[in-house]
C-alpha cells in the first residue's frame, strides 16, 4: 500500500466563529504539510467519510461474524465513540 498523501491525524475540530457552519479541521501536528496535493487528498478522505462510517457500522452490526477478531469490532466501536456516536454491540 502506498503512503497516503492526506495529512495524518490526529485532527481537531475548531469553532472559528458564532455561526453553525464555521468550523475548521486542523492537524495537531503544527508541522503538517499543506500543499495542493495534500489538500486534494484531505478533501477526498473527507468526502468518503460517510461511506467509511457506513462500513464501520456494518462491522459493528455484524460483530457476531467476527468471533475470532473482537479487536476489529472494538476498534470500530472506539472510532464511533471518538466521533461522539454511541454504539450498542
Amino acid at each position: 500500500m502506498n503512503k497516503p498523501k492526506f495529512t495524518p491525524g490526529p485532527w481537531i475540530c475548531v469553532d472559528t466563529s458564532h455561526h453553525a457552519h464555521d468550523y475548521r479541521l486542523l492537524p495537531l501536528d503544527s508541522c503538517a504539510k499543506f500543499d495542493q496535493e495534500s489538500a486534494r487528498a484531505n478533501a477526498r478522505l473527507i468526502s468518503i467519510a460517510p461511506e467509511m462510517y457506513s462500513l464501520l457500522h456494518e462491522i459493528v452490526d455484524n460483530a457476531d461474524m467476527f468471533p475470532d477478531d473482537n479487536d476489529l469490532v472494538a476498534k470500530a466501536v472506539a472510532l464511533f465513540e471518538k466521533a461522539g456516536v454511541q454504539v450498542l454491540v
